[in-house]
């Protein structure tokens, strides 16, 4: 058995470098010192209540005090509350036992039970990667390092997302990806990565281990799910179709990759989607009797 550090790799070999830390811009803070070699991003030093001087982004200017580099772009893992309110946003929540907000939504989850719209959500690096996990919390919860997972129906999305782009880079987040109101809303633990993001890299052996890092850390967090689906458009559907990585999905959903989409393309005519699907073996079966998964 070996022990993979959580910065990886696994499998995909050699990591890229340069690679571009985006963890201020994410709201992680800084990322945090791991070499003297000036290799990566300069990190600065920061005065007693974390500031310090920095341009766009929240790299440090010239002014600043660089203390070290990171290479591998890793944070301190950031979990704070969030309520959805009544008109539809989310917003910041102190704690979740106190007086809540008037304007907080309630939710009504698969279980039929009506509650306040409060979501525990939890941010940090793997794989070099930004990670987002997200579940309803109850207002019984007052400490989000000891999560109350009574209002979470056992069940996990996945959320890839498109895009195209050649790597160097931790990527940019997806609020409404990492922050996903249709699953959420009925009780479903939503995860995210920029690692699966194929608009921050379309290297798929990445994102397939970034995958498989990003869903055993929830199981390690929370217990293994009664089933994960993934969910993703274009490059996000891409992923879940490659099956490269197996035992991470038990369903996926394809949006925008559609055989609709496909029949333009080759034949100019949407009608024709049902010969395009055909073509494409999108279904579970279709892997299985290509030896691409196990049955």
């Amino acid at each position: 058995m070996t022990n993979h550090p959580i910065t990886g790799p696994i499998f995909s070999g050699p990591q890229q470098q340069p690679f571009v830390c985006t963890t201020a811009r994410a709201g992680l803070g800084q990322p945090l010192v791991d070499n003297q070699d000036a290799i990566g991003i300069p990190v600065a030093e920061e005065d007693a209540g974390g500031n310090y001087p920095q341009g766009g982004h929240g790299y440090p200017t010239e002014d600043a005090v660089i203390v070290g580099w990171s290479k591998d772009c890793s944070a301190e893992t950031l979990i704070e509350y969030v309520y959805r309110t009544t008109a539809g946003a989310w917003m910041p929540l102190a704690d979740p036992s106190a007086s809540l907000p008037a304007d907080i939504a309630t939710t009504e989850t698969m279980d039929g039970d009506t509650v306040p719209y409060i979501v525990r959500w939890e941010r940090g690096t793997i794989n070099r990667f930004i990670y987002s996990l997200a579940m309803l919390a109850p207002t019984t919860e007052t400490d989000p390092w000891d999560p109350d997972q009574s209002l979470w129906n056992g069940k996990l999305i996945y959320h890839f997302q498109g895009g195209v782009a050649i790597g160097h880079t931790q990527g940019t987040t997806s609020g409404s990806r990492m922050l996903y109101d249709n699953g959420l809303s009925l009780g479903y633990a939503i995860v995210y990565s920029t690692g699966t993001k194929a608009g921050t890299h379309y290297n798929l052996q990445v994102g397939g281990e970034t995958a498989l890092m990003v869903k055993e850390h929830f199981i390690e967090t929370h217990g293994v799910p009664e089933y994960t689906v993934g969910v993703g458009g274009s490059g996000g559907a891409i992923q879940q179709a490659v099956a490269n990585v197996v035992l991470i999905l038990e369903h996926a959903i394809y949006s925008v990759i559609s055989p609709e989409g496909c029949a333009s393309i080759l034949w100019r005519d949407a009608s024709k989607a049902e010969e395009a699907a055909n073509a494409l073996k999108l279904t579970a079966q279709d892997l299985e009797s290509m030896g691409l998964v196990d049955g």
